[in-house]
């Protein structure tokens, strides 16, 4: 954990950033209560453990860990991606969440109970692989009951390189208690490898398009279609027991190992191991003509 935590705090809410991967620490109400999973007083403490991290250049696994793509003279390259797993196994989610984010800006807007911060990552030497060089900003806005986070990247390399964005929130979460209920028109389930088998409409169990408890067993799928999605806490303190997440991006990732005090549900732009896939799966060229990608994410307590 680094020492030089941010902290940012309106009428509603406390913010606390780790530039260290840009890793929310803490996130909840001013008069107490955990909207994400807090880890202020973990020191050291793991990926699982904190609040939330954006995820960049790409999120989740890619096969192999590379990638073919279709250079500017038309010949097929094979793009290898650095490890980036805490283990250094494979590429996971990029390097955005372990890398160490500078302080770009504050602005504090009184009338609007609104405060503002901005961080940025110079990612120039390639870390998540050859030719991924890139600059990022991540925005950072409590406006009255609401977290606003936008991530945007500039591809700054002279090839082209396939970029997605997402967000990796854990919730503070119940099993037995709490529920789950989501604007999706389908899911993914997992496979082997932690990939992600084909899309069905049939959700069965994992059908959250109603409120839903969810099974405390180990999930690792994804849903299409994303538009919204709601957690009611029965036992969160104050009056507001609803916590709603929107976003511009149409997957949701929803991880959770079993028993665990978290849920994550992913916000993203793309689908798993989209660079593999023949239609890209959501993910976008970025290049000397298209350089800039951009996505938001909200959540609301009310």
């Amino acid at each position: 954990m680094s020492h030089n935590l941010l902290n940012l705090e309106n009428t509603f809410f406390r913010l606390v950033i780790d530039p260290n991967g840009a890793r929310i620490i803490h996130f909840g109400p001013r008069k107490g209560g955990n909207i994400l999973q807090s880890c202020l007083h973990k020191v050291p403490y793991t990926p699982d453990e904190c609040g939330g991290f954006p995820l960049l250049p790409m999120g989740n696994r890619v096969r192999n860990n590379c990638y073919q793509l279709q250079s500017a003279s038309g010949r097929m390259q094979t793009i290898n991606l650095n490890c980036t797993s805490p283990d250094g196994s494979e590429y996971l989610h990029g390097t955005g969440w372990n890398s160490e984010w500078l302080f770009d800006d504050l602005s504090v807007y009184p009338k609007e109970d609104m405060k503002n911060l901005s961080l940025k990552l110079l990612n120039k030497q390639g870390e998540a692989g050859k030719g991924y060089n890139f600059e990022a900003k991540l925005h950072f806005s409590l406006h009255r009951n609401t977290l606003t986070i936008v991530l945007s990247v500039k591809h700054t390399g002279s090839a082209s390189r396939l970029y997605g964005l997402g967000f990796h929130p854990y919730f503070e979460f119940d099993p037995q208690q709490d529920q789950v209920c989501a604007s999706v028109s389908a899911y993914a389930p997992e496979v082997e490898g932690h990939f992600s088998g084909e899309f069905t409409p049939n959700m069965g169990k994992w059908d959250i398009s109603h409120p839903t408890l969810l099974p405390d067993e180990f999930v690792n799928h994804i849903y299409s279609g994303f538009n919204g999605v709601e957690i009611y806490r029965p036992n969160f303190p104050g009056p507001s027991k609803k916590i709603f997440m929107t976003s511009s991006a149409p997957y949701l990732m929803m991880y959770r190992p079993k028993g665990s005090k978290f849920l994550a549900l992913e916000p993203q732009t793309h689908v798993v191991d989209a660079a593999n896939r023949a239609d890209k799966g959501g993910l976008v060229k970025l290049s000397k003509n298209i350089r800039y990608l951009e996505a938001f994410w909200r959540i609301e307590l009310y």
